[in-house]
């Protein structure tokens, strides 16, 4: 009986600890304006139109919808908290290294979600960006040119100093500044290096986007032509173009994430360009990069040259994520 009630009582905790989680990324989503409160209408930049007045509106229904689905969570979460209070008197010999198990399960699922609903969110925001932009995602131009128009950042909006499209750090400022997304989506909520927060337009650089305000690596594009050809809405299911960075060493047995503390073993939140997000045991994939490319079935996100040498399209067609860009001294997925 007693493996019984504890069962139950770890369901509970475990449970308890994932809505409050959720329900705590759900308020930081509708709670914030990316620090925009009173601040003037940022000016329109080249590249995309502005908002629509019916995706204004409806953004504002979701965020409406995202209000009522915080309030339920907040009620699920202290319904839980008091049936586990109860439970817990019920069963005071209940074995707290079970708990102690079932509430780290239930902080690393929730992390993991909310990771996906973020990359998500991300990649949602670089398809809305690419009707106005010939379907290309941020980082380039109309023409699939990389963009060199100069962001200055500041206390009204955000940009980069000294960097252009082939930057990771560009791309996002662009889409903040353009509110696509606001800046708590840019850090994992795994993120183990404390320096690494959301860009603030405050502060001793404000608006300043830098590779300390983002944890996710995106496609490398400087040295990759078909690579190029996904950094835009295919659509295609087989490339990755936002993952987790890595953290370790090299691409392979020493590579690691923010999931795993930097060590051991790669893993993490993916994005494809169709917008679908998975969370993989593994860095090396089934992916595609290119129209008229086979699949290259072992790719490994964080090296390229491992592609077929069948490709028809350079020797470039497989994945290379990229976490700080040319300005930054090159390739390098480590802050």
């Amino acid at each position: 009986m007693k493996s019984s009630r504890a069962f139950t009582l770890t369901e509970l905790v475990a449970s308890f600890v994932l809505v409050l989680l959720v329900f705590g990324f759900t308020q930081a989503i509708i709670g914030c304006d990316g620090g925009k409160a009173g601040a003037p209408t940022p000016p329109p930049t080249p590249g995309p139109a502005q908002l629509s007045p019916e995706a204004v509106e409806h953004l504002r229904k979701a965020t409406d919808d995202l209000r009522a689905v915080a309030a339920d969570l907040k009620d699920t979460a202290e319904s839980l908290r008091k049936t586990a209070e109860t439970q817990a008197q019920r069963t005071p010999d209940v074995d707290s290294s079970d708990l102690l198990a079932a509430l780290g399960t239930a902080r690393r699922n929730a992390r993991q979600m909310q990771s996906s609903a973020q990359v998500r969110g991300i990649i949602q925001g670089m398809n809305n960006y690419a009707p106005g932009n010939n379907e290309f995602y941020p980082g380039f131009t109309s023409k699939g040119k990389e963009d060199q128009t100069p962001i200055a950042p500041g206390e009204d909006n955000y940009g980069v100093k000294g960097k252009t499209g082939h930057d990771p750090a560009y791309r996002y400022a662009l889409m903040l500044r353009n509110s696509y997304f606001s800046p708590e989506y840019t850090v994992s909520p795994s993120e183990t290096n404390k320096s690494i927060t959301p860009v603030s337009l405050g502060g001793a650089a404000p608006g300043e986007v830098t590779a300390n305000n983002f944890s996710f690596a995106m496609l490398e594009l400087a040295t990759g032509k078909a690579r190029n050809q996904e950094w835009m809405a295919t659509t295609n299911h087989k490339a990755a173009v936002v993952t987790d960075r890595n953290l370790g060493s090299d691409a392979g047995r020493s590579s690691g994430s923010v999931h795993t503390d930097g060590k051991a073993a790669w893993r993490g939140t993916v994005g494809f360009n169709d917008n679908h997000v998975n969370f993989e045991t593994s860095n090396v994939l089934d992916l595609r990069y290119g129209e008229n490319n086979p699949r290259v079935p072992f790719d490994n996100l964080f090296k390229t040259g491992d592609a077929p040498e069948r490709a028809t399209d350079a020797a470039d067609p497989d994945a290379m994520m990229t976490y700080k860009g040319p300005s930054d001294g090159g390739v390098n997925q480590q802050p």
